[in-house]
This record gives C-alpha cells, sequence and structure tokens, in this order.
C-alpha cells in the first residue's frame, strides 16, 4: 500500500478561522477500503464545521477521526473538506501533522 496526503488552506469562508482541503492519494495497485481516516493538527475543528467527502467520528483536541464515504481505488484520490476551522493557523506546519488509516 502506497498512499500520499496532499493539503491546502483557505481563509474562506468568513467569519471562521479557514479550511483545509485534504487530498489522500492512492498509489498502489489495490482498492482501499478505510473504516476511518485520523490525523492530527493545529487547525481544529468541531461539530459545527462543514465536512465534504466524510463523515465526523471524533474530534478531541487535536485529533480527528473521520469515516470516507467511499473506498479508494488503486490511482483514486479522496477528497475531504474541512470548512469552518475553529482554531487559528498561523503557519503551514500547523495543519495536518500526523494521519493515518484503520
Amino acid at each position: 500500500m502506497t498512499l500520499h496526503l496532499t493539503q491546502s488552506f483557505s481563509a474562506a469562508p468568513e467569519d471562521t478561522y479557514g479550511s483545509l482541503h485534504l487530498r489522500l492519494h492512492n498509489l498502489g495497485p489495490n482498492e482501499l477500503k478505510p473504516v476511518s481516516f485520523c490525523y492530527t493538527s493545529l487547525a481544529r475543528i468541531d461539530d459545527t464545521t462543514e465536512i465534504a467527502g466524510g463523515t465526523l467520528v471524533e474530534t478531541e483536541g487535536s485529533f480527528v477521526q473521520i469515516v470516507p464515504r467511499t473506498d479508494l481505488a488503486p490511482g483514486g484520490v479522496w477528497e475531504l473538506d474541512l470548512r469552518g476551522l475553529v482554531h487559528r493557523v498561523h503557519t503551514r506546519t500547523q495543519s495536518v501533522l500526523t494521519a493515518w488509516i484503520h
């Protein structure tokens, strides 16, 4: 299994601390059927954050667990948009620090 995570930040929407856009690339030859995607980040979310591409299971401090809405085909990309962060990001090193799948 070979995976690659890319991420970007946007200051929108207004009246929030911005948005994160995550893309998990499946570079391997097999379909990936993750039960959940977990990560840690200083760019925190809560139950008011709009999530496209998955369903929030748990958030505790910097830990986030999300269930993807689809499997990840070989060569495919799973996109996750988190709109409405609840903690300000000051530098790009404060976005996703660690990530793993179950």
